[in-house]
């Protein structure tokens, strides 16, 4: 190590390098030291850096070639993630999400009028200090072209990454969407990442429609149909709370039309209900409505309280039990995959569905433990009972062996950077090639394992990302 840098401590290390803390004996000043491979590409991570003058940006001060490995002096940033602090409070105030997402997108506009793309924003890659935010990690910093062509590797972070990223291209409106993801996992405490791996409409938890507008176009899955620079979306960003009034005015609009079409259903259905007393039709019995929900193929919050209606007070039928159990899984429409596994568990657990039971335990539990941030997960003891269930799912019905792949896709690429590389590529890989070698007879169990091989190139590329390889 150069004489004139003194190596304080570990601040950092990750796939894109290590930074340590180090003291300058010459100017007697503390500073941060990146070591990263003396390439071609890190010289043209050095020259990005260098050429951004911005006070959300670090500044290099020096660069030391040591054989195999560069070493850049840059600002030491005395500070913490917002990563950090999203894990200690949890969530974060709307009107400071608001404040800090302005100063970032601020920050990535300067990159964009500079000819840049960042293409990694999330919270671990801000740092909050007494004053400001810094972004920090330009490994994944790309040159802005007018006709972006495939890079050599998906950029980004899953679950802040966009679409496009996982086909290799970067857009001005991909580190939009980065950007409104990450605005979402800070308001909400609930990473994208996580089930249902995508961004919801954050109302349904009471949060601003004004500030809800913002997200969901930014993250929309077209390019086209985002914001088209950040100075728009700081725009709106400014004036959300106008935009959740606008919203208001809407709904109280969409109400009063509501409440019209009710008188009017209601004066029908006085005059009519006296005829449908007498004809009442007779009550399908549990079967026929299963059967006809499955038919419709979904089964509504409203249908499941109509399906009580046809149910004994205790099920004690194992066969019943079962085919409840799969309506759940295979066709609620209330909630995420995890609301229709915990759904489906206790019908499995009363017919006694061993496969299904433990399918659902599983994810489950990987369900509580990404939703509560006092477990702390055991990701390896996940993946081993995957690996189990997989094993055996030659056994399964197509039912549960196509649930249960999607489930071990879903966890796996979530959660790649947990787990051991060799076990997760090699369970990947025989979920692929059992897929691969079925000839599902059920067409919606067709069109899941159809759906999943099609997510197969998005998969590899998921993992090339956390992996590097």
């Amino acid at each position: 190590m150069n004489e004139r840098y003194e190596i304080l401590s570990l601040l950092d290390k990750g796939g894109m390098g290590e930074i340590y803390l180090v003291h300058d004996n010459t100017l007697n000043k503390k500073w941060a030291l990146k070591k990263i491979p003396n390439n071609i590409s890190s010289l043209k991570e050095i020259d990005t850096i260098k050429s951004i003058d911005h006070p959300a940006f670090p500044r290099i001060v020096d660069v030391i070639s040591e054989g195999e490995t560069l070493s850049i002096v840059m600002d030491f940033i005395d500070g913490e993630t917002l990563s950090s602090i999203l894990e200690r409070e949890e969530k974060i105030e709307t009107e400071i999400v608001v404040d800090w997402a302005i100063q970032i997108a601020k920050a990535l506009a300067h990159l964009h009028r500079h000819g840049l793309l960042y293409c990694d924003m999330k919270p671990a890659n801000v740092m909050k200090t007494a004053d400001q935010l810094v972004i920090v990690d330009f490994g994944t910093v790309r040159e802005l072209k007018k006709e972006p062509e495939s890079d050599t590797m998906s950029l980004g972070t899953i679950g802040y990454a966009a679409p496009e990223q996982f086909g290799g291209k970067s857009l001005v409106e991909t580190d939009i969407y980065n950007l409104g993801a990450t605005i979402y996992h800070l308001v909400t405490g609930i990473n994208p990442a996580a089930p249902p791996y995508k961004v919801q409409d954050i109302t349904q938890w009471g949060y601003s429609s004004g500030l809800n507008y913002v997200i969901q176009k930014a993250c929309k899955t077209n390019p086209d149909d985002r914001y088209h620079s950040m100075d728009e979306m700081i725009a709106d960003l400014k004036r959300y709370k106008k935009l959740e009034s606008e919203n208001v005015h809407k709904r109280i609009r969409k109400i009063k039309l509501l409440i019209a079409f009710v008188f009017v259903a209601l004066a029908f259905l006085a005059f009519g209900v006296f005829l449908l007393e007498t004809h009442a039709p007779e009550r399908e019995t549990a079967f026929e409505r299963i059967a006809q929900i499955e038919h419709d193929d979904k089964f509504t919050p409203k249908e499941e309280t109509n399906l009580k209606h046809h149910l004994p007070s205790k099920i004690t039928d194992p066969k019943l039990n079962l085919e409840l159990g799969k309506l759940y899984l295979y066709y609620y429409t209330y909630g995420d995959e995890g609301t229709r596994m915990k759904a489906a568990l206790p019908y499995f657990e009363a017919a006694k569905a061993k496969d299904y039971v433990e399918i659902c335990t599983v994810a489950t539990q990987i369900r509580k433990a990404q939703v509560d941030l006092s477990i702390k997960p055991d990701y390896v003891k996940y993946l081993t009972s995957l690996e189990k269930l997989v094993a055996k799912s030659d056994k399964m019905s197509e039912y549960t062996q196509v649930k249960l792949y999607e489930l071990t896709i879903d966890f796996c690429t979530a959660n790649a950077e947990y787990l051991p590389e060799e076990r997760v590529e090699a369970l990947v890989d025989e979920v692929y090639r059992n897929l691969n070698n079925s000839n599902y007879k059920n067409p919606k169990v067709a069109q899941i394992a159809m759906d999943l091989s099609s997510r197969l190139g998005e998969v590899m590329a998921a993992l090339a990302t956390v992996f590097g390889d």
